[in-house]
């Protein structure tokens, strides 16, 4: 990906955590827009705080310095972790 542009990434988390889609693992928007639409719903309890983990880990290793970071959470219940932003 060119600097500059929006990187997307997806994270799915139940009782594990996948990452089918890295920042910027991908080079045209239709083959971002193809793997999002493979990707299935995890089974299993919701843990958040670790799926928030794993996003900041790809935030540090993916991220581009100084370019904004956001997470947007899609969920169908409560989380079952508590977790601290400390």
């Amino acid at each position: 990906m060119k600097e500059n542009r929006v990187r997307v990434g997806v994270v799915k988390y139940g009782d594990a955590v996948e990452i089918p889609v890295a920042l910027g693992d991908y080079d045209h928007s239709p083959d971002l827009l193809a793997r999002i639409g493979d990707t299935r719903r995890m089974r299993g309890e919701a843990h958040l705080g670790h799926a928030l983990r794993d996003v900041a880990s790809e935030f540090l290793i993916s991220g581009i310095t100084g370019a904004p970071r956001v997470v947007i959470v899609f969920k169908s219940g409560p989380s079952v972790y508590v977790f601290s932003l400390k």
